[in-house]
């Protein structure tokens, strides 16, 4: 059959009832069948933290149970104190009247509604980015695929048989963060105009990321307030000025105080907590003050003192944990390179994994958007826009590859990047069919098809291994390779 094309723009509504309910039906049905017929998913003996941080707030203190934190505690002057963000404790709050919070564990229920929310969010995305292509089959057909890699894989697959304090935070985070990259999407167009509504709702998504986990929230204000400057220095009604007076009237709009703003209160209200918890506005966590974790790891105080949260020594170990898994090469019970993870980091947590096996299509499409953007050959894209969110995007990718301690879980710190140049990717490939020979055209969308399947498959395959995983460091479980440790752990199960 031709594929035929058109150069009008449509809308396609993506997020479609009957979307939402196989999202969240294949959610259910993968815990379901995780929980009651294979048995693999790891539950948390922390359950209750975020119960009783939600109960203590209602007291006015940020404190939380020691015996429902147990060894991820922070002991200070008598009290305990654990690090999470205090969003998903206060949504608990309005279950106070129907629930005992201080016996009942809720994390289940709220990790499927986060893990709902964000595959919205998701389709909420691909929505925005179709409303850019032109109308033709190819192009439909190419929105079909990416609202299947939406529901079908990301970090809602990856992290849904493991029901645990982490990674019910993780989820929340992802949920706001991809309805911001849905938000910010419009604003990409070129002449687009960015409006005060628009403005607000990204900095809320921020604002209530830094709440949720503060590496994430932070890269979502930096991306807005980078975007904000951007627009700030765009000539506007055909003014002449240069860009330092365009800046000057442009901090007097209410389209940009308002944001501006409700981000500081956002700002200020993470600092107070840090400053209840630390007694200092700018920690988000004092790992010398988890005192069960030393006892646990004793090497850890000297590993601080010596390279910090943040080092730039363990770029090439994080890029290897992430990207390349040579790292979980094991030789006569030992790792590649244990000495230097033992030096540098907390741990390596398994499973091992690489974004290539686990999002090909996405990392594809994300190399052909970085390229297209560089090469300015998106002519729809502001590219100035475009380089400031990116650019406030990779703040937390960043901080996870030289991070103390290396987490599956982190992945989900890479997405919203990954996510705004996959978006940039599809568009220039949707760009390129009018001009492309049907042959080649078939020959793409057969190779997107081919890296979706993967990336399918791989996501619900590693949701497995994920949820059958140990805690904390790898090495332990190194003997007779981690081929043989999965394959036991998942025998035995």
């Amino acid at each position: 059959m031709k594929l035929n094309h058109h150069p009008r723009p449509i809308r396609r509504r993506v997020i479609r009832p009957e979307l939402i309910l196989l999202s969240a039906f294949h959610f259910a049905l993968l815990i379901m069948i995780a929980r009651r017929e294979i048995s693999i998913m790891s539950t948390s003996n922390l359950g209750l933290a975020l119960n009783s941080m939600a109960i203590n707030i209602l007291q006015g203190r940020f404190d939380v149970d020691p015996n429902s934190i147990l060894y991820e505690g922070f002991d200070r002057d008598g009290r305990t104190y654990a690090y999470f963000g205090i969003l998903p404790a206060l949504l608990r709050l309005p279950l106070l009247p129907f629930i005992d919070l201080s016996t009942v564990q809720v994390e289940g229920p709220m990790r499927y509604a986060a893990m709902v929310i964000a595959a919205i969010g998701t389709l909420k995305i691909v929505e925005q980015l179709a409303e850019m292509f032109p109308e033709s089959h190819a192009h439909d057909f190419l929105v079909g695929i990416l609202v299947r890699a939406a529901i079908f894989s990301g970090p809602p697959i990856l992290l849904s048989l493991r029901w645990d304090i982490y990674n019910e935070v993780t989820l929340w985070a992802w949920a706001f963060a991809s309805w911001f990259v849905a938000a910010a999407w419009p604003l990409l167009r070129a002449g687009s105009n960015a409006t005060t509504g628009r403005l607000i709702w990204l900095v809320a998504l921020s604002g209530l990321c830094l709440l949720t986990r503060p590496t994430t929230g932070i890269g979502l204000l930096l991306a807005t307030g980078l975007l904000t400057i951007v627009l700030m220095l765009e000539p506007r009604g055909g003014q002449q000025a240069g860009a330092f007076t365009r800046f000057l009237l442009a901090i007097r709009e209410v389209r940009f105080l308002l944001p501006a703003a409700l981000a500081l209160l956002f700002i200020l209200a993470a600092g107070g907590v840090n400053y209840a918890r630390w007694d200092n506005p700018f920690t988000f966590a004092d790992m010398r003050a988890q005192t069960e974790q030393i006892r646990l790891f004793p090497d850890r105080l000297d590993r601080l003192d010596r390279y910090g949260l943040f080092n730039l020594d363990r770029l090439w170990l994080g890029l290897s944990y992430y990207f390349l898994p040579l790292w979980a090469i094991s030789w006569n019970g030992r790792l590649l390179f244990q000495e230097d993870a033992s030096r540098l980091v907390d741990a390596l947590e398994l499973p091992p994994s690489s974004f290539f096996l686990t999002d090909p299509m996405t990392v594809v499409l994300a190399a052909i958007g970085g390229v297209a953007l560089l090469r300015q050959s998106l002519p729809q894209v502001a590219p100035g826009r475009a380089i400031a969110i990116l650019a406030g995007l990779t703040f937390a990718p960043t901080l996870m590859l030289v991070a103390w301690f290396m987490s599956f879980r982190y992945r989900v710190e890479f997405m919203p990047l990954f996510f705004v140049l996959a978006g940039l990717g599809a568009l220039r490939v949707a760009n390129w069919f009018p001009s492309a020979s049907e042959r080649r055209r078939r020959v793409v969308l057969a190779t997107l098809v081919f890296l979706l399947v993967v990336q399918i498959i791989s996501a619900h395959l590693y949701a497995i291994l994920y949820g059958a995983s140990p805690y904390g460091p790898s090495d332990p479980y190194a003997d007779n390779g981690f081929a043989a440790f999965y394959a036991g752990i998942l025998g035995r199960r």
